[in-house]
């Protein structure tokens, strides 16, 4: 008779008690080679444990990316690639109309920022066809 290995009960166990999960939304311009180097994580080291997850989101919402912590010393963690994906080309995230650009970022949404003063006109638009609604709609533009 052949022996069929079987996983023991006790070794089965809900993830949520054994590891935590980190969320980032980078600062702009950071890119995935920046977190994959080990001394981007130097002032976060004390919070990381090796096999810990960190969710990585681009700011402009371009890409994610799922990281494990390989290692962690003083001064460097380790992370790997678990998943990577390309969300949106973070140039199609932005487009002009007369003075004003279209932008999107992870953390604010789709917005508008005028060219010349940098000011925000409208943001936490759920798309960019909102944000060109409001932009053609001026009744909207001076409420």
């Amino acid at each position: 008779m052949e022996h069929v290995l079987v996983l023991r009960p006790h070794l089965l166990k809900e993830a949520d008690y054994q590891r935590k999960v980190f969320h980032v939304v980078l600062e702009a311009g950071t890119g995935l080679d920046d977190v994959l180097d080990p001394n981007f994580w130097v002032h976060n080291t004390s919070r990381l444990k090796p096999l810990q997850k960190i969710e990585v989101l681009a700011n402009d919402g371009s890409w994610y990316a799922e990281l494990i912590v390989r290692s962690v010393s003083r001064a460097a963690a380790k992370v790997a690639v678990i998943t990577h994906k390309v969300l949106e080309d973070a140039a199609a995230s932005s487009a002009d109309i007369g003075d004003h650009v279209i932008k999107h970022q992870a953390t604010r949404g789709w917005f508008a920022q005028n060219k010349t003063t940098k000011a925000i006109v409208v943001d936490g638009l759920p798309d960019r066809e909102s944000v060109v609604a409001f932009l053609r709609n001026p009744v909207k533009q001076a409420a």
